[in-house]
């Protein structure tokens, strides 16, 4: 089996710069938010990724009833 290498910060900023992080980022943090609140605490969640991700406005938006560490409590709208 083969050891799985680890990313370097240099090469998330190098992805950061290309189109796919632009679609692909919005996807990523929902599954965080997903991974994060339980979904009975979870009222709201809009990150457009894909072919929506290049719309005006928020990057995201998030709506919960619980504190947790990463995702504020209430209505939280976000900026990648």
């Amino acid at each position: 089996m083969r050891c799985p290498t680890w990313v370097t910060a240099a090469e998330i900023d190098d992805w950061g710069e290309t189109t796919a992080a632009k679609a692909l980022l919005p996807e990523l943090m929902c599954r965080l938010v997903y991974a994060t609140v339980d979904r009975t605490n979870l009222k709201f969640i809009n990150f457009p990724a894909h072919e929506e991700a290049q719309r005006p406005g928020y990057d995201g938006t998030t709506l919960i009833d619980i504190e947790r560490t990463h995702v504020p409590k209430g209505l939280c709208y976000s900026r990648i």
